[in-house]
């Protein structure tokens, strides 16, 4: 299914904007950390230990907010062997019917991430010494952003209806 294109000064868009350079930056970490902390073992014989921290927490933060991406473009996982021998107004229903499924996990995901999040500030992480909240801040934003990603794709799927599935196969 090919994406809606919004505005350039729409919500969504800046907000998906927003987390794509912050995609660009948590692989940036994530490789210099990595890097550094290879570099810092192996030449200087004394790693830093926030690094596997920042590593770790960055690449967290990385695929979740990576998985809204993944919805809004439709390109997690999936097999189509059984869709290919169904017709097309079966699949529509079946697409809209899963993609409200998903709609409901996530929002039970989102739920239960605010839970975590807001119940973790007490505790610190060992390495760096920031509050747990602060990582697991991640579960409301980017279940939040995948929320919102769904909900867009199930509507898309009821304004153009089974016309729109066939165009996408």
């Amino acid at each position: 299914m090919e994406e809606i294109q919004y505005s350039r000064f729409n919500p969504i868009t800046i907000i998906r904007q927003i987390v794509k350079l912050l995609i660009l930056i948590l692989f940036t970490v994530i490789i210099f950390s990595v890097f550094y902390q290879v570099v810092s073992r192996y030449v200087f014989q004394a790693p830093p230990s926030w690094t596997e921290e920042v590593s770790r927490f960055s690449l967290v933060w990385l695929i979740i907010l990576g998985s809204s991406v993944c919805i809004r473009k439709s390109r997690h996982f999936n097999v189509d062997y059984i869709t290919q021998l169904m017709s097309k107004r079966t699949v529509y229903f079946l697409n809209l019917f899963l993609n409200l499924l998903i709609v409901a996990f996530i929002a039970v995901a989102l739920y239960y991430g605010i839970e975590v999040m807001s119940n973790s500030f007490g505790t610190t992480s060992p390495a760096l010494g920031i509050p747990m909240g602060n990582v697991y801040l991640v579960f409301p934003i980017g279940f939040g952003m995948m929320l919102m990603e769904a909900v867009i794709l199930v509507f898309e799927l009821i304004k153009y209806g089974p016309d729109r599935i066939a165009e996408s196969s």
